[in-house]
This record gives C-alpha cells, sequence and structure tokens, in this order.
C-alpha cells in the first residue's frame, strides 16, 4: 500500500479591506443590505467603509465587528441607530 498523505485543511482568513461580495459572505448581510446602510449612512465611511483608489467599495472588516459588537468607534455621532428596517 502506497502512503498517501491526509488531506490537510486549508483555513484562509480575508483581508480587513473587502469586497462588498466577500463581506455579505463573511458577515451574513446581503450585498443589498451592505450598500443600504452605506447609502443610509448606518455605516460611515472611513470607519466601516471606504473607497480604494480604483473607486470600488471596500469594508473594512474591523470597523464592521466594532459596529456589530455596539463599540463605540471614535467619531461616530450618535445619530447612528437602526432606521426602521
Amino acid at each position: 500500500m502506497d502512503d498517501v498523505a491526509a488531506p490537510t485543511a486549508v483555513f484562509v482568513a480575508p483581508a480587513r479591506l473587502v469586497t462588498i461580495k466577500l463581506a455579505s459572505q463573511v458577515t451574513g448581510y446581503t450585498e443589498n443590505a451592505i450598500r443600504c446602510k452605506i447609502d443610509e449612512g448606518v455605516w460611515e465611511q472611513d470607519k466601516v467603509w471606504r473607497r480604494a483608489p480604483d473607486g470600488r467599495i471596500l469594508i473594512d472588516l474591523q470597523g464592521y465587528l466594532k459596529w456589530a459588537e455596539g463599540h463605540s468607534v471614535s467619531g461616530w455621532p450618535s445619530r447612528h441607530r437602526r432606521r426602521g428596517h
């Protein structure tokens, strides 16, 4: 019998800044829900999302985690609450 190595599991951690598509898979929010949070100001630019030099929107997963845990993020006004959705 040949010695065959057992397959190894590979775990991949996403980068800090990810596309909306990948953020959707990581967070469980739909791409549309993420865009709505950005458009409605629930997620503030340079706190939870930012524009890449090529114009694409990237989600900052560290900022997202702070938001999801309800932690105050420096510079966020208190108006960032859920808006009846």
